[in-house]
């Protein structure tokens, strides 16, 4: 019949192969993050180097996630986040931009 010992063990295997998995999982995500992020700032700097070259004024800005809201600047509920001179939302389509100077100041009027 069955071994109430040798089942034990093989759900302690699954539960290790399980974990391990997904140790890994997390590790090579945050390679593959960390290696665009840094790859993706470098493209960045290389972009405005070229435009500077050529004349043009040209400057990348990160949003501020850990800032942003959910709002619906078109037909459905997205994440706006801001960025130094802008509200964005850059991941649903139509894409959402305003400038902030744009944006009425309501601080004192209540």
């Amino acid at each position: 019949m069955y071994d109430p010992d040798e089942l034990d063990e093989e759900q302690r295997e699954r539960q290790l192969r399980k974990k391990l998995n997904e140790m890994y999982l997390i590790e090579f995500h945050f390679l593959v993050d960390s290696c665009f992020r840094r790859r993706f700032k470098e493209f960045c700097k290389k972009m405005e180097r070229v435009a500077k070259h050529h004349r043009f004024h040209l400057e990348f800005d990160i949003p501020y996630r850990d800032l942003g809201f959910h709002g619906v600047p078109n037909r459905e509920m997205v994440l706006i986040q801001p960025t130094v001179r802008c509200l964005v939302n850059l991941t649903e389509t139509p894409f959402f931009l305003v400038e902030l100077d744009r944006v009425p100041n309501q601080s004192g009027q209540f």
